[in-house]
């Protein structure tokens, strides 16, 4: 939830609905003094494999360099500098 604390002149409320991929609802509710929505394009979807897309970031996983372990003298070192 976004709150701005703000006076208005003559409050208008608005609800755009979205759908999700799942075809789930999204409500976006606005309380602002005018607020007009206009429809620029109409949005092509991509149709994705979902198998390509796991190989794709199976091969990134598999290919990244490890990470370098963090030694618990230096995690406490960190901790005391901030105070804990």
């Amino acid at each position: 939830m976004l709150s701005v604390d703000t006076n208005l002149d003559k409050p208008e409320a608005r609800r755009v609905t979205f759908f999700t991929g799942r075809n789930n609802i999204f409500y976006l509710e606005l309380a602002i003094d005018r607020t007009e929505f206009i429809k620029l394009n109409d949005f092509e979807s991509e149709e994705a494999d979902p198998d390509a897309l796991i190989e794709q970031a199976n091969a990134a996983s598999a290919s990244a360099v490890p990470a370098k372990g963090v030694d618990a003298s230096e995690q406490d070192d960190f901790l005391k500098s901030l105070g804990m």
